[in-house]
Parts: C-alpha cells; sequence; structure tokens
C-alpha cells in the first residue's frame, strides 16, 4: 500500500528539515547589523576548523564547522548559521511571519543542539551502519509513496538527487543520537508515570515532561549568538571547541 505524503513529511517535520542547505546563503541569517568573522585574521585558528561540540565530547562527533558559520556559541555545543536558515525556511513555509519565525527557528535549534549533546555526554553515538540503514529506510518510503512528484519537490534546493541523501546522511549524525537518547528519557519516564501508558493522559504529560527537560538544557548551555559578542570574548569560547 502507497503511503501518503504527510506520513513521509511529518520526518522531515519531527528533525526541523524541509528546505536543504544549498539554499541557503552563508551569513546570510546575520543580517547587515551582524559581525562578519570570516575576515578577520586575528581570530584564532582564522576562519576555523572548530567541533560542533566541546572538547570533552568531540569523540562523540566528527562534524567540523568554520567560524564564518557558527551562530551561537553554548558551554558545549556550537549552533551554526545553516541550521537557523534552515529552521526559519521550515516556520515561514508553516504560516509563520519573518519575525516570529526566526525567534521559533533559534529557540527549536538552542533545545535541539542542547539534546544532541546531552545524548553524546549520555553514551549516545552511532555507527554508519545504523545511519546508512536509516537512508535506505528513507528511500523506501519515497519509492513507496504514490506522490513522487510532491517528494521531489524537497530535493529542489540541491544540486542532485545523490547530493540530498548526502545530507540526509549528515542531519541523521545528529538525530539518531537524539532519537536513541529520546527512547531512553521517555522509558525512565514511564517507570515513573502513573497514568496508563499509550493514553492521551499520559501522551500530554510526556509531551511536558519532554518540553520542559529541553528548555532546561537549553537554558542550561547559555548561548550567546556571535553577533552579539566582542572578539575577545569569542576566542575564549572557542577554545573549547578548537579541533586537534
Amino acid at each position: 500500500m502507497k503511503k501518503p505524503l504527510v506520513f513521509i513529511v511529518s520526518i522531515f517535520a519531527m528533525i526541523g528539515i524541509i528546505f536543504g542547505i544549498a539554499a541557503c546563503g552563508k551569513n546570510s541569517f546575520l543580517g547587515d547589523g551582524g559581525k562578519s568573522f570570516n575576515s578577520n585574521k586575528e581570530i584564532k585558528n582564522g576562519t576555523g576548523n572548530y567541533s560542533t561540540v566541546a572538547k570533552e565530547y568531540a569523540a562523540g562527533s566528527e562534524d567540523l564547522v568554520d567560524l564564518d558559520n557558527i551562530f551561537a556559541v553554548g558551554k558545549d555545543v556550537l549552533i551554526t548559521v545553516d541550521e537557523v536558515k534552515q529552521a526559519e525556511m521550515f516556520y515561514t513555509s508553516s504560516g509563520y511571519d519573518k519575525a516570529e519565525a526566526e525567534k521559533t527557528a533559534i529557540s527549536y535549534m538552542e533545545k535541539y543542539n542542547s539534546l544532541y549533546v546531552e545524548a553524546l555526554k549520555n553514551g549516545y553515538f552511532v555507527t554508519d551502519e545504523e545511519i546508512n540503514a536509516k537512508i535506505e529506510e528513507l528511500k523506501k518510503m519515497f519509492s513507496e509513496s504514490d506522490q513522487t512528484d510532491e517528494l521531489k519537490q524537497l530535493m529542489n534546493g540541491f544540486e542532485s538527487e545523490e547530493a540530498y541523501w548526502e545530507y540526509e546522511y549528515e542531519v541523521y549524525k545528529k538525530s539518531l543520537p537524539i532519537e536513541k537518547y529520546r527512547i531512553f528519557l521517555e522509558k525512565e519516564f514511564s517507570e515513573k508515570e502513573t497514568s496508563e501508558k499509550g493514553s492521551e493522559e499520559y501522551q500530554n504529560e510526556w509531551i511536558k515532561w519532554y518540553d520542559t527537560y529541553q528548555e532546561n538544557l537549553a537554558k542550561e548551555q547559555n548561548f550567546i549568538v556571535v553577533s552579539e559578542m566582542e572578539e575577545d570574548a569569542l576566542v575564549e569560547l572557542l577554545e573549547r571547541y578548537i579541533a586537534d
């Protein structure tokens, strides 16, 4: 039986992606008023070779980012310009006005990245085999859909279908550890929750708890937007992210 488009699109919405990185210009999110550090040679490591997570947890992530693609710096994790721009595009396409989309996108990426580094801290990593299995699963859902034209539109921001799947690979490097950690958290929650698992009451309580948990993690990261930072303070914060 062919799967409806809404089923597949919900997967993208869940991890905050429908639009591709190729459609986003670097630093475009910062606007004319934002600082551009990519040509500032005084900052250590120049345009950078920074891990997306602090050194203590870098073993769980091979992701590196250039200095000009850092949107915000947290205690243990970086948020990229590309991530925020993608999320903003998603919320705009969902009917949010620009200001609301921008605010919501930043909040979403703060929570998403906080969960990611928390997953790494708790030992929830991901292998290449697991990522490839997820990609194959997604490809199968694409092929089984009876709305292939609409699905192909999701790839319009990419140079080719191959480039799209390469991008999805990068997405799952982050989303799979989060998924594993979320499953663990819900298991712990279910052992303490008194309402019947699967009931509407249970679901509402879980969502409330999980939302609060994410918000608290983001607060602990104390994210600072790069465009609002002085150069010396930025250099000091990025010491924890310089890749070896």
